[in-house]
């Protein structure tokens, strides 16, 4: 198969998957499905880098046509199918769990056997000179049906997973999102499985009708636009992973806005900083860190509030009774049965950080306004 979309298109969309592979080879190499995401990509790059036509002549040309055009063509379509091997391998983690990582071996001797399979297979029509795309024989339908059983193991394993967590429910937003947006790659993996399929029993069977036509010319086409969308999805982590390094991510700019009040909690409650085990790596980390130290050290406090206070939220500030609670431990007065500060809980890290920076903001503002008492002995 050779691309129909013109270099100054397709080019640039190689050399944006290309620098993507290498970054990610760079950067995101320290789990194993970031390691198959990336060889997925791989793979599929090279796929499309051999179906541009100046580089099937040019492959042919320096191997002096051992490898021809024609053979240029069909290692073009085993790459693309060894994209789906990577993927295949991480879906039946998803799906069987850590059983399936002994199946490994199995899955890409498989992938070897295949790739084998499509070039036998295609020889005749290599040596006709013609795609085996529209090449009458059985051999076309073995090569699709080989190419096809990858493709529908992929869809399936994908679709599975999507359905199995979105019955399970209780999912945050964007999880559901995202496996909404994998069924939906998944029914059009299917439907792809089937459409190739089917071209290629008409072609086989020399009935190279419309539709095989129109089969051909959407592979032509279609091949580079799903690289680059590949190319896009894959440099998800690594824009994020520059973010962090930069310090301008989400949880980056969390972990900035609880600093303040984190440091003045922590330097009145040093009994809660957390010692010991890994430091944190990433920004979410830290902040998850900060948020269990920050929740700590407001129990604490908790007990230094006046029995007087009940109704807290309702007739003072917050963040003066935790300022008072904070002199008042300074002070040595002895701490109380345990209270608390009316602070919503959360569900999760996003909804933890949203309750504790909307206190850190009113901790900001008072420490400059000069109105929280505390504010000047607090380091």
């Amino acid at each position: 198969m050779t691309s129909s979309v013109t270099a100054f298109i397709s080019y640039p969309i190689i050399a944006i998957a290309i620098a993507v592979v290498g970054g990610r080879i760079l950067v995101l190499s320290g789990t194993q499905s970031s390691r198959r995401v990336t060889a997925a990509v791989a793979a599929l790059t090279i796929s499309a880098l051999l179906r541009e036509g100046e580089v099937q002549h040019f492959v042919a040309k320096i191997t002096a046509d051992t490898v021809d055009v024609q053979l240029v063509r069909q290692l073009s379509t085993a790459f693309l199918m060894l994209t789906m091997v990577p993927l295949v391998a991480m879906g039946a983690r998803w799906v069987f769990g850590y059983r399936s990582e002994s199946w490994g071996r199995y899955i890409y001797t498989a992938a070897g056997v295949s790739v084998a399979l499509l070039i036998v297979v295609g020889a005749n029509a290599r040596d006709s000179d013609r795609y085996i795309d529209i090449s009458p024989g059985r051999e076309t339908i073995i090569y699709f049906a080989v190419f096809s059983l990858w493709t529908a193991t992929m869809a399936t394993l994908y679709l599975y997973v999507s359905v199995r967590e979105l019955k399970r429910g209780y999912l945050p937003r964007r999880f559901v999102l995202m496996f909404v947006a994998l069924g939906l790659l998944s029914l059009w993996g299917v439907e792809e499985t089937l459409s190739i399929m089917t071209s290629a029993i008409f072609a086989g069977t020399d009935h190279p009708n419309a539709f095989v036509h129109w089969r051909v010319a959407a592979n032509e086409t279609n091949m580079i636009f799903i690289l680059l969308a590949a190319a896009l999805y894959a440099a998800v982590p690594l824009t994020y992973r520059l973010a962090e390094t930069i310090g301008v991510d989400h949880w980056s700019r969390s972990c900035r806005k609880l600093t303040p009040m984190w440091r003045d909690l922590t330097v009145a409650c040093p009994e809660v900083l957390l010692s010991g085990g890994p430091v944190p790596s990433t920004s979410r980390q830290r902040v998850h860190r900060m948020c269990i130290e920050m929740r700590d050290a407001l129990s604490v406090l908790a007990r230094f509030n006046s029995p007087s206070d009940v109704g807290l939220h309702l007739t003072r500030s917050r963040i003066s009774a935790i300022a008072e609670a904070i002199d008042a431990k300074r002070a040595g007065v002895t701490p109380t049965r345990f209270r608390s500060f009316e602070l919503p809980s959360a569900r999760s890290l996003d909804g933890e950080v949203d309750v504790l920076r909307v206190i850190a903001k009113q901790w900001v503002q008072a420490r400059s306004d000069k109105t929280l008492m505390a504010a000047e002995p607090i380091n």
